[in-house]
């Protein structure tokens, strides 16, 4: 019950704060994981405008369903399994929301933003406007004290300045180097205003919890179809367990 109110909650705050995101068109790629029969699904919502993204139409949400149920977020070990074992896909990212508290100096002030897998912004095919993405190993655990800002919150919080790459902000209550700035046509989810790197303890690598938000690239040159085939495959091991 928990799962889902969080889920109900996460959901409210993306249609207050992204009514861009709701209203584009996305594919959603469910993979069943169950007691029961593997079922795909693949829903094509077409609404107002594109993702604003490069070749928007090769991104998919990839989920797991248990017992018959399509649930919005999946584990990180569902993540790992659909990242190593899938060749129907060029690229595969996990995000996890991450609501912060930054300390200024008229006191500590609310960002939301998201914790994001090694992949994530080379599978949106964009890079920084200033500084870097994450190195691989700032997403293991302890490594990770960094972050890259959205383009609003650089001016925002730090008036455009180009000399913000190196200065440390302190984050729930934490010092962490800002190692880019992304350009302003970027925002992922909408709203956020900060990401840092996705790193996960060995409770969260547990295929029972479901912490994540998983994103992929379909290639070019692969039929849906192709890709619901796969990852059945991948799924029914552990359906069968």
């Amino acid at each position: 019950m928990t799962s889902v109110i969080q889920d109900l909650q996460y959901g409210a705050r993306i249609l207050r704060r992204a009514p861009l995101f709701c209203g584009v068109a996305i594919l959603t790629l469910s993979v069943c994981i169950g007691a029961n029969s593997t079922l795909f699904s693949v829903i094509n919502t077409v609404l107002l405008r594109p993702l604003p993204f490069e070749r928007a139409n090769e991104l998919y949400v990839v989920s797991s369903t248990y017992q018959g149920m399509r649930r919005d977020f999946s584990s990180f070990s569902d993540f790992r399994d659909w990242q190593a074992r899938s060749r129907v896909f060029a690229s595969v990212a996990a995000i996890r929301g991450d609501s912060v508290s930054v300390t200024t100096p008229s006191g500590p002030e609310s960002l939301t933003g998201a914790a994001v897998s090694e992949d994530f912004f080379a599978l949106f095919r964009v890079q920084p406007f200033l500084g870097r993405a994450f190195l691989a190993d700032e997403h293991q655990p302890g490594q990770g004290r960094v972050v890259i800002l959205s383009h609003g919150l650089w001016r925002r919080r730090f008036g455009g300045d180009t000399a913000v790459i190196g200065r440390s902000v302190v984050l729930d209550g934490e010092p962490n180097t800002v190692v880019g700035v992304m350009a302003s046509g970027f925002a992922f989810p909408d709203g956020g205003e900060l990401w840092r790197p996705l790193t996960v303890t060995a409770s969260d690598a547990n295929r029972r919890v479901d912490i994540v938000r998983v994103i992929a690239r379909l290639r070019s040159d692969v039929a849906a179809a192709q890709a619901q085939s796969e990852l059945t495959g991948i799924a029914r091991p552990r359906e069968q367990r």
